[in-house]
């Protein structure tokens, strides 16, 4: 019978810190306008270390009076650690004001950027005397060692327009603009606008004679183009190679190979999806009962040349001749 503190354990240990700090300031001069300053950032340490002792059991030969081992484990130790930190920092206006009384304007114009970064490295060893679980401690023979840094980035420009005549007529525009860290320069970046109008029929005079139980009736429409960056790897734009396999040449005993990462593809860019909604809200008095209906309509225009040709040199690369 083993107990299970015999066969070793896994400790895992977490660190991690979030802050942030924002500035907001009223400015003075122009009514309805305000500036906003936030930054933050995020930070996570964690360790692991896995030990695994030494354990055998024992059965009893009869025959020859005799006890005889059977190796359960090995004494072996795993251990990892990981960095991750995260810097965002976002500047920001708005504004909204009311002109005449039945003039409202509200604008507002985001400024983002972030990038994280992570590191991990782990190494592996077998101990022939497991006594004290170190790395330090242990054989150099079959010792393994790994590790990999990974970095991201993006920025982006936010911003929108919206007017509405006493409530009555509404009329709103939006757009990003953003980067990622994954295209070549000419791609990096996708402008993604966004416009939508709407008309509140309850505030009309007729209708308030007609329904005068309705408190709420809009009509709105809206059209925008919004981008995807993809959950593929970065960099494909580049020529290069990765680490691949371990090869024995001459009297130097293994040496770690190399591959090529796959053709270049300068051509990719941000996915780009078309939503076009039409509907309408409505509501009573009394809050007993509402009804919203807004059919939508998108449709993705991503499918461009630039992607199938990738897909395509990507086939070739991988199996030496063209497959769909």
């Amino acid at each position: 019978m083993f107990r299970l503190d015999d066969s070793g354990y896994e400790d895992r240990l977490r660190r991690e810190f979030n802050s942030s700090l924002a500035i907001t300031w009223q400015l003075p001069w122009v009514k309805g306008l305000m500036a906003k300053a936030l930054v933050a950032y995020d930070y996570t340490n964690k360790e692991w270390k896995t030990w695994r002792k030494d354990l055998s059991e024992y059965t009893y030969d009869y025959a020859n009076e005799e006890y005889i081992e059977k190796v359960v484990n090995t004494a072996h130790l795993e251990s990892k650690l990981e960095n991750y930190d995260k810097p965002t920092y976002q500047f920001s206006m708005n504004y909204n004001n009311t002109f005449a009384k039945k003039h409202n304007i509200g604008a507002m114009l985001v400024w983002e950027m972030y990038n994280d970064k992570k590191n991990w490295v782990t190494g592996t060893r077998d101990f022939a005397i497991g006594l004290i679980p170190d790395l330090d401690y242990g054989d150099k023979t079959n010792q393994e060692a790994s590790g990999k840094t990974q970095e991201t980035a993006h920025a982006g420009l936010v911003g929108r327009l919206n007017y509405d005549f006493s409530n009555r007529y509404l009329v709103e525009f939006n757009f990003r603009y953003d980067g990622t860290y994954k295209f070549r320069a000419g791609n990096r970046w996708g402008f993604f606008p966004g416009v939508s109008v709407g008309w509140r029929v309850s505030e009309e005079a007729f209708f308030k004679k007609l329904l005068p139980d309705m408190d709420n009736l809009k009509i709105r429409a809206s059209y925008a183009k919004v981008g995807d960056e993809g959950d593929f790897d970065a960099f494909q734009y580049l020529d290069g190679y990765t680490s691949h396999g371990s090869y024995i040449m001459g009297s130097n005993g293994v040496t770690s190979g190399m591959t090529t990462v796959g053709m270049a593809n300068p051509w990719l860019t941000w996915y780009e999806s078309k939503i076009m909604n039409i509907g309408f809200e409505a509501s009573t008095g009394t809050d007993f009962c509402g009804v919203r209906l807004v059919p939508q309509k998108p449709f993705r225009s991503a499918c461009h040349p630039c992607r199938l040709i990738a897909y395509y040199l990507r086939r070739i690369n991988a199996a030496g001749e063209p497959e769909f």
